[in-house]
């Protein structure tokens, strides 16, 4: 009887880790569609899968037009991000990292396409 249990609980374990390896594909792309801003936030993935992640700015910056030296030429602003995630369910979690890179159009270019 014990060595059933000891078995068991083993397979348990295994497919508790198996189910979060299988998510993280998951929390990555959901990670890449949060909105960042929001700093933190805790997420629902199913199976009994918690995702809670924590967002922080790397580095900001406007890079200039190659055409314009003027400093009024910012077609972009790019932000990245560096964003720790914790997966757990039932009692196991495991601590992961992440760098995303954002970017927002801050003017638009009018010249022809060809």
């Amino acid at each position: 009887m014990y060595l059933f249990r000891m078995g068991f609980e083993h397979l348990e374990k295994a497919r508790i880790s198996n189910t979060l390896s299988a998510k993280l594909v998951q929390a990555t792309g959901l990670i890449r569609s949060l909105d960042l801003e929001k700093v933190s936030g805790t997420e629902e993935m199913g199976e009994g899968v918690t995702l809670k992640w924590n967002a922080g700015v790397l580095s900001s910056m406007m890079p200039v037009s190659a055409e314009k030296k003027e400093a009024s030429s910012f077609l972009y602003h790019l932000l990245l991000y560096q964003v720790e995630f914790t997966l757990s369910a039932q009692g196991v979690s495991r601590d992961y990292s992440m760098h995303v890179l954002r970017y927002k159009a801050l003017q638009t270019t009018n010249e022809p396409t060809s």
